[in-house]
């Protein structure tokens, strides 16, 4: 797995500031030999980290980033003792490695904070303990001591105000990323099933009494796709598709799915409604009429309808890919209906035609063999004028 680049982002902008505190404290420390050479060393040091970040170093920088306090502050704290404290930077600096360094280094980090732990605990002993190797002025041994706590505290403050930020993007990503997921699962399942399936991951499945499911086919589209370019191909689909889709959300249906040129919807899932049979018919005698809009540009293309009203059984499938369906014998006759239907018209079952009224004219068209079944008599509505 790639390594968040976060994390060097970080360290390239805090080894700078490490240099910037080493060169800042050096005037007040330099009265130390020992202080000074160590704090002017811990500068460079600090600027051959940047280097090697910029160099793509990493693990190198990382190494030197917890060797150096180490070498350093105890150098310091050695030379002018309790009234400089310089030691404080190495307890700061115990929550640093959990911050520059990726949960992947867990030996590193664990190596660098006892490091830093132990060095402190060990200067905190030896201050307490003994003199100072340099006796400094008051006055000079507070200014050093102020330029230890004044970039001790901004040094915890870069930190937890990185991590802060850092903890409001993070959310700020989830939350973007949970909005996401959330809008990619209610384009593939009806909204209500989508919750269901949030509360409750195992197999969802709905007995339903009256539904009408909708097959529409496009006449002649395996000829068309053999002259025309894949492109057009795709884009003439979708475009029939997509007007399909909003027929679909203004009458109510639920799209089931595209199977190659057919499209299928039902009305009356997941949620039960009584004029399933009339959505449906509305819905399909819209669909009729955006194909004669069409055919300016595309001369000849026609859609066969074929409408069945009935009980069904709808759930979801899958598990890496959800898919919403239904199922039944009212899924089969309504798909023989388109089958055996008639270009440009839509065709319906006794079933729908009885659930129609006299809401829409239908005109009887006869019976038709379906296998399986006994002859089945058809009619086809007769669009308002």
């Amino acid at each position: 797995m790639a390594e968040d680049p976060k994390y060097q982002r970080i360290h390239r902008a805090l080894a700078p500031f490490f240099a910037m505190l080493c060169l800042v404290s050096l005037p007040f420390l330099w009265m130390s030999r020992l202080a000074g050479i160590a704090t002017a060393f811990a500068a460079i040091g600090w600027l051959v980290v940047y280097g090697l970040l910029r160099l793509d170093r990493v693990r190198a920088a990382r190494w030197l980033t917890s060797a150096l306090p180490v070498l350093h502050l105890p150098m310091v704290a050695l030379a002018l003792g309790r009234p400089v404290e310089a030691h404080l930077y190495l307890l700061v600096s115990v929550g640093t490695p959990f911050v520059l360094y990726p949960r992947s280094e867990r030996r590193m980090i664990a190596a660098t904070v006892v490091a830093f732990a132990a060095s402190y605990l060990a200067c905190e002993v030896w201050v307490s303990t003994h003199a100072p190797w340099l006796s400094l002025e008051p006055g000079s041994a507070a200014a050093a001591h102020s330029v230890i706590v004044v970039g001790a505290v901004l040094f915890a403050l870069v930190i937890a105000g990185y991590t802060a930020v850092t903890g409001w993007n993070a959310d700020a990503a989830l939350a973007a990323e949970h909005t996401r997921t959330e809008s990619l699962l209610r384009n593939v399942l009806p909204a209500r099933i989508a919750e269901r399936l949030k509360r409750d991951p195992t197999a969802i499945a709905d007995r339903c009494a009256g539904c009408t499911v909708l097959f529409a086919d496009i006449v002649g589209f395996t000829r068309m796709s053999e002259r025309m370019p894949a492109a057009e191909l795709v884009g003439v689909l979708d475009e029939i598709f997509a007007r399909f889709d909003d027929l679909a959300d203004a009458h109510g249906l639920e799209k089931i799915k595209t199977i190659g040129d057919a499209y299928m919807a039902a009305a009356g899932v997941p949620e039960a409604r009584p004029d399933h049979a009339l959505a449906a018919a509305r819905m399909a005698l819209a669909m009729q009429d955006v194909i004669a809009g069409l055919a300016d540009r595309h001369p000849g293309l026609r859609i066969r309808i074929g409408l069945h009203s009935g009980p069904l059984v709808a759930g979801v499938i899958g598990r890496r890919k959800f898919a919403y369906d239904v199922w039944g014998d009212t899924v089969n006759v309504a798909s023989r209906m388109e089958s055996h239907g008639v270009a440009g018209r839509v065709q319906v079952s006794a079933a729908t035609a009885e659930q129609l009224g006299a809401a829409l004219r239908v005109e009887p068209r006869g019976t038709i063999e379906i296998k399986g079944t006994e002859p089945m008599a058809v009619f086809l509505i007769v669009p308002p004028s």
